[in-house]
């Protein structure tokens, strides 16, 4: 299970994102939004931590601006730039005093913004927006604010939580507490589902098995998020410093042929790095690429970098799963019998592959995103900066982030979208990643179990499951537990 998908069973933000799309408020009893869309004031609930001691606005206040200390590693630093001065503090330009986030009093919070931004009540539901308690310490027992508390946790084996009682929406949470096991085997996993001995399985805690694709085509539930898988590439590093060998690896990809050997709809072939929905088209054409066009650059960056196909060794990294095999299997094809260089491909867990992408220490490597709010600048965003840590990539290009400063401060949507549309010609013009599929999220749920919620940006909520004992087998124990991986 990843960090963000915790982080939404024990913590709770100013807003929600439901399942339906639609933002609720959480933390928030009301927003007050001016004509110009530019200041929000949120009155909050009245509401505590878990260890008894209250949650103001200057919790909301002080927890963004640590996040936006030049020095604190945040990943998702980009997603506060919206707001006022957010991006200069981040860069140490000025002082975070000067953020656009003021706590009036206790239960006022107050945010100005860089200009109108159509997503921010959504952006607010995303977990880098949480609060934390002044008094923070990883190393003893969370100090958290969600439905559930964490109760144990067992390396590499378990993670144990408990309903949260001081809660602010208790009275809805029916589950006493949620067991999760934590197995990399996919296939074990399956085994254990079908044993009873687990409640759900897949997404977004974990991939399902390949063979539950065809298996449990009708049990199998697809939720609305969207995300991609795409190689990227390190342009700072050798041979990705060079642009006609990324476009050669772009070309390489048998985007048909991966998409063939797949079972279920929640696939789609794509050379586009944004969602169709992202831009209210689902049906974006999208054209193949083929063999002769990467020879073609192939040769064309060899030249350039004065090489031969035996002086290339690369280091191809890719996460422990069943559909990055599948991708890495049919690219390793391909290389082999067009480029004839040696590539070493190297299988890392999801922790691993993403610490490394991180720190930009890779050559090239099979990754996936999920969408996180409902606006292609989600996806814009990560590569404005090569500082910017989920820009793997590493690049930067000065018209792409004129063109994003461009959108950023127009209202009208059309002609927005226009210039994003530029962007994204200007960002897959230099090719700093090749996209390959799109998908859904899929899951396996017994059906003795309802009220399980998953956004549109892939956030997991069991604030409203519970279990349904006339439905449960009859060798299930009857408790109100959930077991998932």
């Amino acid at each position: 299970m990843g960090s963000s998908a915790m982080s939404f069973l024990l913590f709770s933000g100013l807003t929600k994102l439901e399942a339906n799309g639609q933002v609720s408020l959480c933390l928030a009893d009301s927003v007050c939004i001016s004509d110009d869309l530019m200041c929000y004031t949120f009155t909050l609930k009245e509401t505590q931590f878990n260890d008894g001691s209250q949650l103001t606005a200057r919790d909301f206040e002080r927890s963004w601006k640590e996040a936006l200390a030049p020095k604190f590693a945040c990943p998702c630093a980009h997603n506060f730039f919206p707001i006022k001065n957010a991006e200069k503090v981040k860069k140490g330009i000025v002082d975070p005093d000067l953020l656009g986030v003021e706590a009036i009093d206790e239960k006022t919070l107050f945010i100005e913004l860089e200009h109108p931004t159509p997503y921010f009540l959504e952006l607010m539901s995303f977990c880098p927006f949480f609060p934390v308690p002044k008094y923070f310490d990883p190393s003893k027992k969370i100090v958290s604010n969600g439905p559930f508390n964490l109760k144990k946790w067992n390396k590499n084996t378990s993670i144990e939580l408990e309903k949260n009682p001081l809660y602010w929406g208790q009275k809805h949470v029916k589950l006493d507490g949620i067991h999760i096991s934590i197995i990399e085997d996919q296939n074990l996993a399956l085994q254990k589902y079908e044993q009873n001995e687990l409640d759900l399985i897949g997404d977004p805690l974990s991939p399902l098995p390949s063979r539950s694709q065809s298996q449990y085509i009708e049990e199998k539930r697809i939720s609305p998020i969207v995300g991609s898988y795409f190689l990227a590439f390190n342009c700072n590093v050798f041979p990705f410093n060079n642009l006609n060998i990324r476009k050669a690896f772009f070309h390489l990809i048998p985007r048909n042929d991966i998409l063939n050997n797949l079972t279920g709809n929640h696939y789609q072939k794509t050379i586009s790095p944004i969602p169709g929905i992202l831009y209210g088209n689902e049906n974006r054409v999208e054209a193949e690429c083929d063999e002769k066009n990467a020879l073609f650059y192939f040769r064309k960056g060899l030249k350039e970098l004065k090489l031969k196909p035996k002086n290339i060794k690369l280091d191809f990294l890719y996460e422990c799963n069943d559909l990055s095999k599948q991708i890495i299997n049919a690219i390793k094809q391909r290389i082999e019998e067009t480029f004839e260089i040696e590539v070493n491909f190297h299988e890392m867990n999801f922790k691993g592959i993403s610490d490394r992408l991180l720190r930009k220490d890779f050559e090239i490597a099979l990754t996936w995103w999920v969408t996180q709010y409902k606006d292609p600048m989600n996806f814009f965003e990560r590569f404005k900066y090569k500082t910017i840590s989920k820009n793997f990539s590493g690049w930067e290009n000065i018209e792409y982030i004129l063109l994003l400063d461009k959108a950023s401060k127009m209202t009208h949507s059309q002609r927005r979208m226009k210039i994003l549309e530029k962007a994204e010609k200007v960002f897959m013009d230099d090719y700093p990643i090749a996209p390959i599929l799109q998908f859904h999220f899929s899951f396996l749920q017994k059906p003795h179990v309802k009220g399980v919620t998953i956004s549109p940006v892939g956030s997991i909520h069991f604030d409203r499951a519970f279990i349904d004992q006339k439905a449960l087998p009859k060798k299930k124990i009857e408790k109100s537990e959930y077991h998932l991986v």
